[in-house]
């Protein structure tokens, strides 16, 4: 049995290699709900440099999406927050092309927003694919 607590304190601690290969035994998943509600006392920047640390290991697109999340719907605010995410997801279609489940996020979060990071082209695009 996995022990969550001893997870939590070795990625508060930042031992995210031993966290890592514990999450792996069990074939953790990297959802943004399962992350919150497994990690509710990690504060957000060590998650996200946490969650990098993972995707470093092995990408997937639950990774990225997590990521994205946090940058764009947890406190607090990053500057540039907005930058930053095009650029996340920019890489994950490069290993993901065209995957639905990013460019549904990408869609649902940007679609009509004023401070959508990318161009109308390239919205229109994601519409086409989706």
């Amino acid at each position: 049995m996995i022990n969550m607590k001893l997870i939590n304190k070795m990625i508060q601690k930042r031992q995210f290699n031993s966290a890592y290969n514990e999450l792996l035994k069990i074939n953790y998943s990297y959802s943004f709900k399962s992350v919150s509600q497994d990690f509710p006392e990690i504060d957000r920047d060590t998650m996200l440099l946490y969650l990098s640390y993972a995707l470093s290991r092995s990408e997937s697109v639950e990774k990225y999406i997590s990521i994205c999340n946090l940058l764009y719907f947890e406190e607090p605010y990053i500057e540039g927050t907005d930058s930053f995410i095009k650029w996340i997801l920019n890489r994950a279609l490069i290993v993901f092309p065209n995957n639905k489940i990013i460019i549904d996020w990408i869609i649902s979060v940007f679609s009509g927003n004023p401070d959508c990071p990318f161009s109308e082209s390239e919205m229109n695009s994601f519409l086409r694919i989706n």
